[in-house]
This record gives structure tokens, C-alpha cells and sequence, in this order.
């Protein structure tokens, strides 16, 4: 049971401390106790403490919001706020349907969504969310969802090993191939992340955002860029898709925008979408969606002073100086023999955990190879997560010192080699 946060730790009910190693749910990017946030939160509750921005009402911190990340994503004109990742891919979805009916094309409706994509738990964003594990407890997926392959190097779908420079799905050939055998006429949107969080930490090869831009642009599909966990500095950008200077039609963004300290999230939309919502006189005419707390104005004065941090403190050159820090600390992990892969954008780890590296062999999932590892980096003093197929994520806030950094992932080798023996009983 924790407490209470304190900088990069958290510390336990019985005084004991952990290393934030996954920044909450990949959000408290700053760390915790920020008197700056709290005192933003503070000030607007006097003020106003809640407005629903239904049927043109706004407030003054959703307006200046809105300016502030329309000028950090050039080629996007407004912003529809919500409250959280799985509403804004919602959103998006949605809005990227209601497009295409407005352009008198109600048959391109289908969402092509990556293999091993995480774009949220809501209705159509569960189906989109193409990781299995998510999906057999809930009835019948939603429909109009495709699955395209991921650009998994490690476990390539078009063979193993993988050369990104001549690989269909790194190229974007796989992609343009099923949006052909569809009927480009039948698909409304694509929508991808940068960086594949929940789905393994999966760093595409550079330039594969761009080819996928190039082939939505080729049969008119809409790019919807999931920057939910890559969105405001993750990777050392404000936004992931700044690294090979794409401009989405549409970028949802979550989590890190208040530091996880307030729930809010959003979709940033182009020139043509945003003009399409302005205008009521346009069919289908006026946006039949939203939710209670789209727009919050606490929220949004805490997103302003979040931004404002990160500028202050310099925190993009920070992550990026912590990255080169971190591809030298998790290095020595290679050469653990169950450590399969080790991939890595900005401060965001991932270690594949293996049976036989050189088959690339996974655990049988009994076996609960990455949860052991998780709960005795745990118990060392690292809090972290075992992701699908014993993948150990490590992604620790912004603001981590070099000491600790190192520390962490000292800790995560630590307990790589001690979980080796399985026939331990596993921990609940």
C-alpha cells in the first residue's frame, strides 16, 4: 500500500521507499509532490472548480490550453478535450467516421489498429486495442476494426531475422497491401503509436511513421498518431511524431499533460476536421458527443502548469541527456542469459524476457516469468511492471538523477537473475 510520493520515489503504509520505475501508469512524468501543479489546482478550485463546455461554453485555462498545444503540434488547428486516453482514441475514431460521412462517404468506416497497439478499454478503442489478453471476457468485439502487423523486429511477422530497410511491414508495404485488399473506399482511419507502450515498449525502425504517412496520404486514410504514453516529452520531443516531422490528421494525448495529477486527455485535429466542427452549418452539422468533464478547467490549469514546468526546467533536453545515460545503463542486461531484446525510445525500456534466446522462445505463461521479476524488483526496492509475454517496462519520470537511474536498473538485472529458478512458488 502506498502513501505517499516523493520526487522519483514512493514510499510504502511501513516507511518503505520505491523508485517510481514506470512514472505511475507512464504520467507522473515530473515526479511527485509538485507544489507548482498543486498550487495551479488550488488557485483555479477558488475561481472555478467546474464547467461543462457543452453547447458553446468554455473557460479561460481550456482556451489558453488549447492555444498552447495547437502551437506544439504544427499542421493541427484545435483541440477537443476529454478525460483520458481511452476517451480521446474514442474520440478520435469517431470524429474520423464523422468525416467521412460529412464528405458523403458513410462506407469508409473501417480503423485499421496495429497488432500489439494499446489504444485504450472503452467500446471501440477495446478492439483496437490488439492484444489479446484484453479481449475474451467482454462479448463480441466492436466492428469495422482491422488488424494490420506491427513493425516488431524481434518477432517480425514477415520472418525473422528482420531487415527494416527491405521489410514489407517495416517499409509500409504490408499496410498499403490490406488497405488495397479492403478497398481504399471502405477505410476511414489508421491509427498507430509511436512507440508500442503496453504492447512491449516496440520501437518501430526509423522512418516508419513517415512511410505509413505517406501511404494514408496515397488512398486518402486518415492518421490518427496515439501520442497517449510518447506525448509531452516521453521521448525527448514534445511529441513522438516530431522526430520524423509528421503531421497526423489527428494526435490523442493523455496522461503526462498534468503529471497524472488530474485526469485529462484530448484530440488535437487538422485545419480541414477542426473546420468541419466549427461549423454548424455544415452537415452533419452540430457534434453529438462528449463527456461531463471535457474540458475541465482544474484540469486544464494544471495541463498550463505542466507545460510551463517542462519548459522552465528544461526537461526536454533533460530527458534527452537521461536517455543517452539510460542506453548506457541498460546495456550489461543484453548479456543476461533469459534477456532476449532490450529496445528503448527516450525513457521508455523494454526487456523481453526469453526461455531460448536463440530461438527467441517464450515462457510458457504459467510460468510468469516477468511478474517474478516485477515483484522482486519490488521487494529490492524498484517499483515496475511485467507487461505481456514477460516484458519488464521501465520508464521513470523526467526529473530521475543519474544515481538513480543507474540504481534502478542495477535493480531490474538483480532480480532478472534471481527469479531464474522456476520452480519457485509464484508470488500473489
Amino acid at each position: 500500500m502506498i502513501v505517499r510520493g516523493e520526487g522519483c520515489e514512493l514510499v510504502a503504509a511501513e516507511g518503505r521507499r520505491l523508485i517510481d520505475g514506470c512514472s505511475g501508469l507512464w504520467t507522473v512524468n515530473l515526479g511527485h509532490g509538485r507544489n507548482d501543479l498543486v498550487k495551479a489546482a488550488g488557485a483555479q478550485l477558488q475561481t472555478l472548480p467546474y464547467l461543462s463546455t457543452f453547447g458553446g461554453v468554455s473557460s479561460p485555462p481550456a482556451i489558453e490550453l488549447a492555444e498552447r498545444i495547437t502551437a506544439l503540434t504544427p499542421g493541427l488547428s484545435g483541440v477537443f478535450f476529454v478525460s483520458g486516453g481511452s476517451e480521446a482514441n474514442e474520440s478520435a475514431i469517431k470524429l474520423a467516421r464523422r468525416h467521412w460521412i460529412h464528405r458523403g462517404m458513410p462506407q469508409k468506416s473501417i480503423v485499421l489498429a496495429h497488432d500489439r497497439g494499446y489504444h485504450g478499454l472503452s467500446g471501440v478503442t477495446t478492439t483496437a486495442t490488439r492484444l489479446r489478453a484484453y479481449h475474451p471476457d467482454f462479448g463480441d468485439p466492436a466492428p469495422d476494426v482491422v488488424e494490420v502487423p506491427a513493425p516488431y523486429t524481434y518477432r517480425c511477422e514477415a520472418g525473422v531475422p528482420c531487415d527494416p530497410a527491405v521489410c514489407p511491414i517495416c517499409q509500409g508495404d504490408a499496410l498499403e497491401r490490406k488497405i488495397e485488399e479492403i478497398g481504399p473506399d471502405r477505410v476511414a482511419a489508421l491509427i498507430v503509436e509511436p512507440v508500442f507502450g503496453s504492447g512491449g515498449v516496440i520501437v518501430p525502425p526509423a522512418g516508419y511513421l513517415r512511410r505509413l504517412r505517406e501511404v494514408c496520404d496515397r488512398h486518402d486514410v486518415l492518421l490518427i498518431v496515439d501520442e497517449v504514453i510518447t506525448g509531452f516529452g516521453r521521448t525527448g520531443t514534445w511529441f513522438a511524431c516530431e522526430d520524423e516531422g509528421v503531421v497526423a490528421d489527428m494526435i490523442t494525448f493523455a496522461k503526462g499533460v498534468t503529471n497524472g495529477y488530474i485526469p485529462l486527455g484530448g484530440v488535437v485535429l487538422s485545419d480541414a476536421l477542426w473546420d468541419e466542427l466549427r461549423d454548424p452549418g455544415r452537415r452533419p452539422g452540430y457534434l453529438m458527443h462528449g463527456f461531463t468533464h471535457s474540458g475541465h478547467p482544474v484540469a486544464c490549469a494544471v495541463a498550463l502548469a505542466t507545460i510551463e514546468a517542462i519548459e522552465r526546467e528544461d526537461l526536454l533536453v533533460q530527458v534527452g541527456e537521461s536517455s543517452e545515460l539510460l542506453a548506457d545503463a541498460v546495456a550489461p542486461l543484453r548479456d543476461l542469459p533469459e534477456v532476449g531484446e532490450v529496445r528503448q525510445a527516450g525513457l521508455m525500456v523494454g526487456v523481453e524476457l526469453v526461455a531460448d534466446r536463440e530461438t527467441r522462445q517464450r515462457w510458457p505463461v504459467e510460468a510468469e516469468r516477468g511478474r517474478r521479476a516485477a515483484y522482486a524488483a519490488r521487494d529490492r526496492g524498484l517499483l515496475t511492471r511485467g507487461l505481456l509475454d514477460d516484458i519488464l517496462c521501465f520508464a521513470p519520470p523526467f526529473t530521475i538523477s543519474e544515481q538513480m537511474l543507474r540504481l534502478s536498473v542495477e535493480i531490474l538485472g538483480e532480480s532478472i537473475a534471481a527469479t531464474g529458478d522456476l520452480h519457485a512458488e509464484p508470488r500473489v
